[in-house]
């Protein structure tokens, strides 16, 4: 075990005698170093706590027969030589250092063993201090007349789940209330769930039983009729699934009916589905539907109310989650009436397609055909048509797809191979419309001629590259790829030979020179330059030097 850190030779020797004294007092209690850590912190702070004499005394206590002990006293107030249960223990040691009251451990040092399993101690050790206390004060009033199960609940959302909400916390007999009489409402309304496992769900009630009983739901006044429904009624009236989930998916996937949406305390009021306000119309059958919804259906982000609409029709569920990857309900409650007159008959169609598997390939394919010919013609005519013959279109209509593609993909090949291939040759189109110059001189002048040419291989360039010591060499992948092309200026001597004088690089579009370099990248002479800009006027191309 690491040695704590003390912070002098003093602390050390007094807290090992402290250590030694608390362990044959207590032989129960865990060497573990955390909790020796632990109460190195409260054996800190009653030291702390002491006066400025009494401090100065401990000081001038060498002998260990004058030594009075700090932590026995305090620890005798809460804890017993008999206490067993070690895990609990420690956690009630790290609670002390941390302020806990002698007589919240002792209350908490009762702790029932179902409720001292590693994960609750982590969750008393998590909780804030008040927290404790109303666990202390719900279990000493409420706890004997509930079940394992339901303390179970309790100690979960005061400790974990609520003391952070003001309106939930330290509201105990409401939570009584709830657990003993609201709790059983919602089970016969799941009888397949065993609820009490189910706590983050259960909790989203406890919290709406909250709000309805205090007249505390976001944004509807006090007033509302909401809060004088009964909430017995308001668990009857709302169908299953929005209890279970919060709410649905509903359309792109947004959630609607969630407990504090407009829809669902319509609902919550015992209004008819068939008249929620700014809502697509649901139809007998469908509301029909929509009450009877499994409540752990799994809807895949879909849309429930095609979904509805689907079964209203008598087609199977598969169809109604598939659906609406294809057939997107209008955002507008009004324009959704002149989508149904599109979607009905489609349905009915495709309801008759008994044993086609819509989760397969096959029945993916056929609803992204029909999206596209409904797309493109709303009014199409599916009389006399049948699941084969539209299954044969989709294929055929997928299979033209597919050529095109495949057109599209080795014309696409073939540009690439051909321009690959360009790559590797040596040399490169000239460009065509640029002409070259040259202009002559006296036979025996030092300068014989002058002329300005274009380079279009890679051996000219590093022969201009070495004659002049300069980069143009790399510039060969540029002018394959019609990116740029380089010109010299050249001067014929009495020798009979050609010079180069200057490298000249040229943008084809838009048509302008960009740089003109000498020998080591030297710049232009004015001489050479009104060389330059004569050509430039002839070819018909911008000066704009960028170096």
């Amino acid at each position: 075990m690491a040695t704590p850190d003390y912070t002098d030779a003093q602390e050390a020797q007094c807290f090992t005698r402290e250590l030694e004294a608390v362990h044959r007092r207590f032989p129960n209690l865990p060497v573990a170093e955390a909790t020796t850590q632990d109460l190195l912190i409260i054996y800190r702070r009653l030291e702390a706590d002491l006066p400025p004499f009494g401090r100065l005394l401990r000081q001038n206590l060498s002998q260990e027969a004058d030594y009075a002990s700090l932590l026995l006293p305090h620890l005798e107030g809460w804890l017993s030589p008999e206490d067993q249960r070690p895990p609990l223990l420690a956690s009630l040691i790290y609670l002390d250092a941390r302020g806990a009251e002698p007589e919240v451990l002792r209350e908490l040092k009762e702790l029932p063993t179902y409720l001292a399993t590693p994960d609750h101690l982590g969750i008393l050790r998590s909780a804030p201090l008040s927290a404790h206390a109303s666990w202390i004060e719900f279990q000493g009033k409420h706890g004997p007349a509930f079940s394992e199960e339901l303390n179970h609940l309790a100690f979960r959302f005061l400790l974990d789940i609520f003391f952070h909400d003001e309106l939930l916390y330290r509201q105990n007999d409401l939570l009584a209330e709830f657990l003993r009489d609201i709790l059983p409402l919602y089970q016969e309304k799941f009888p397949d769930e065993h609820l009490p496992q189910c706590y983050h769900r259960v909790a989203d009630w406890v919290k709406f039983f909250f709000q309805h009983r205090d007249h505390h739901f976001p944004h509807l006044p006090v007033e509302d009729e909401l809060y004088h429904t009964a909430i017995e009624n308001i668990i009857r009236f709302i169908p299953g699934i929005l209890w279970w989930n919060n709410g649905i998916p509903y359309q792109r996937g947004r959630k609607a009916f969630d407990y504090h949406s407009e829809e669902f305390r319509w609902l919550a009021r015992g209004n008819s589905l068939r008249k929620l306000p700014r809502h697509p119309t649901y139809s007998k059958a469908m509301a029909k539907a929509f009450n009877n919804l499994a409540h752990n259906l799994d809807t895949e982000e879909g849309d429930l109310y095609t979904y509805c609409l689907v079964l209203s029709l008598g087609g199977r569920p598969q169809l109604g989650k598939v659906l609406p990857r294809y057939f997107t309900r209008p955002e507008d409650a009004a324009a959704t009436a002149a989508w149904r007159e599109m979607m009905d008959p489609l349905i009915q169609k495709l309801v008759t397609f008994r044993d086609l598997d819509w989760e397969t390939e096959e029945g993916d394919r056929l609803l992204g055909y029909l999206y596209h010919i409904f797309r493109d013609q709303p009014q199409y005519p599916l009389d006399g048509r049948t699941q084969n013959s539209l299954l044969r279109d989709a294929h055929d209509w997928y299979d033209r797809i597919e050529q095109r593609r495949q057109e599209l993909l080795d014309r696409q090949a073939a540009a690439r191979a051909a321009w690959e291939a360009s790559l590797q040759r040596d040399h490169w189109p000239a460009l065509s419309d640029a002409p070259e110059w040259s202009e002559k001189f006296g036979r025996y002048d030092a300068i014989r001629a002058r002329k300005i040419v274009e380079l279009t291989t890679e051996t000219q360039l590093r022969a201009e590259s070495r004659v002049l010591s300069h980069c143009v060499s790399t510039y060969a992948m540029g002018c394959k790829r019609g990116q740029c092309s380089i010109w010299s200026l050249r001067e014929l001597r009495q020798n009979g030979t050609w010079y180069s004088i200057l490298t000249i690089q040229v943008i084809p579009e838009p048509r302008s020179i960009v740089q003109v370099r000498g020998r080591m990248n030297r710049a232009a002479s004015r001489e050479e330059m009104d060389i330059v800009e004569g050509w430039a006027r002839q070819a018909k191309l911008n000066i704009g030097l960028l170096y």
